[in-house]
């Protein structure tokens, strides 16, 4: 019985052993997998860094073309309602003009009369 208590303790020294060994042997492999990680996100983030500056070079003077092409007719639609209100307003009887004009509030109101 007293052997096999020997051989036990003997057993579990020698694995007490071998798991601390495999514990240095693990970390040491994290932090050598952590640096290796780090240099290739900074390489990564470098090179994705470039391709997008290069990205916005290349698709600027599409993105404007279109930009424009969009608010062109838009700033020509309020340019032709803004001339037809103006030349409606100029065609219109002075006595319309005068009813469309908002009536003077306040003190400028007093003043006006």
């Amino acid at each position: 019985m007293q052997v096999l208590a020997s051989v036990l303790q003997a057993v579990t020294r020698v694995l007490a052993s071998v798991l601390q060994a495999v514990t240095r042997v693990l970390a040491t492999v994290l932090q050598a997998l952590t640096r290796v990680l780090a240099s290739v996100l900074q390489a990564l983030t470098q090179v994705l860094g470039t391709v997008l500056q290069q990205l916005v070079e290349l698709l600027r003077p599409v993105l404007l073309e279109a930009l424009q092409q969009l608010v062109r007719p838009l700033l020509q639609s309020a340019a032709e309602k803004g001339v037809a209100a103006l030349q409606k307003s100029l065609e219109s009887k002075p006595q319309e003009r005068q009813q469309a004009q908002p009536a003077p509030a306040g003190a400028e109101g007093a003043a006006a009369r």
